[in-house]
Parts: C-alpha cells; sequence; structure tokens
C-alpha cells in the first residue's frame, strides 16, 4: 500500500490558521488547556473522569435504537455499548452538511476518529478505553451556511426555497449547481 502526506499549506486550500495550527501548535498554547496530542487527551480524560460525571444510559439507548435495523455490526453494539461504562470516552467527529463537501471528507473524518481511538487504546498506563463515534448534522437549519462553495475563485450557490433541516432537503436543483 502506497502511503503520502499531503502538507499542510496554503495551495491546498487551508486557510492561513489553520496552516499555522498544524504545523506550529506552540503558537497556539495560551488558549487550550491541554495539548491536542495523546498525552493531552489522556490528561483531558482524567480531568473528565474525575470532575464531570455523567449519565450515558441516555445515549447508549439512543445509538443502540438508531442501529436496531443494521445486521451484521457486533462490534459497533459492542462499542455502544461500553460507553455505559464510565471509564469509556468517545472520540467524537462530526459532519455538517456542505455542498459538494464530497464523501471522500466524510471518509476521512470517520478514518481519523478509528485511528485516533486506537491509538489512544493501544497507549499504556491509563485505565480508559475509546470509542470512535461519527455524528452527521442533517437537522442543521442554516441553509445559507450550507449552500455554497469556492472554486477557482468564484462562488457556485444552490437556490432553493426550502425550508427546515437541511438534510432532509430534496435535490431538485443540484444538477444546475453541478453543471
Amino acid at each position: 500500500m502506497t502511503h503520502f502526506t499531503i502538507p499542510f499549506s496554503p495551495e491546498f486550500k487551508f486557510s492561513e490558521l489553520d496552516v499555522k495550527y498544524a504545523t506550529d501548535i506552540d503558537l497556539f498554547k495560551e488558549l487550550f488547556k491541554y495539548k491536542p496530542d495523546l498525552n493531552g487527551i489522556i490528561q483531558a480524560t482524567n480531568d473528565r473522569f474525575k470532575h464531570f460525571p455523567v449519565d450515558r444510559s441516555l445515549l447508549v439507548e439512543n445509538l443502540l435504537d438508531q442501529y436496531k435495523e443494521m445486521r451484521d455490526c457486533d462490534r459497533v453494539r459492542e462499542n455502544i455499548k461500553s460507553l455505559e461504562k464510565p471509564t469509556t470516552f468517545a472520540i467524537t467527529t462530526a459532519h455538517q452538511p456542505v455542498l459538494m463537501g464530497g464523501p471522500l471528507f466524510i471518509i476521512y473524518k470517520i478514518l481519523s476518529a478509528i485511528v485516533l481511538a486506537s491509538k489512544l487504546n493501544q497507549l499504556e498506563d491509563h485505565p480508559y478505553h475509546f470509542v470512535p463515534v461519527f455524528v452527521i448534522g442533517g437537522e442543521d437549519h442554516d441553509f445559507e451556511e450550507i449552500n455554497h462553495f469556492h472554486i477557482y475563485g468564484e462562488t457556485v450557490k444552490w437556490d432553493t426555497d426550502q425550508t427546515g433541516a437541511c438534510g432532509r432537503f430534496e435535490t431538485v436543483g443540484l444538477l444546475e449547481v453541478l453543471n
């Protein structure tokens, strides 16, 4: 398998702020309590465990309900059930529907959460279990935020009179956007 790294640079349309965050995290150290690395996550988990007990049963109940029709997902159900334990933490990523945000970015985000949870589970000297959780923001009502994208110096916009949760919109008019 070929593996390569894409650099964080403005040529790839990352913002200048995103590039600085990815390449020189010390510039931002005064803005957060924990360093965004594996040890920082464990430190945050220690504090969360000690100072913020939560009732996990509602989360587990809802997740199991969402997966009740799925077949052959025993591992997923085991991970969901493990969230009932106070020593299990979710590595969560989310994605809001966005015009031409593409499936590749969603897959990348999901895989990143899976890989991070796996790396944390392989660390020694902590009592925690980490479970990847992906949330799709289909209930977002802020259509003006997601109805356009920028490409080659132009803005492409989807105009529709639909209202409500964007994840429930009909795709009428998207062919014109694609064209």
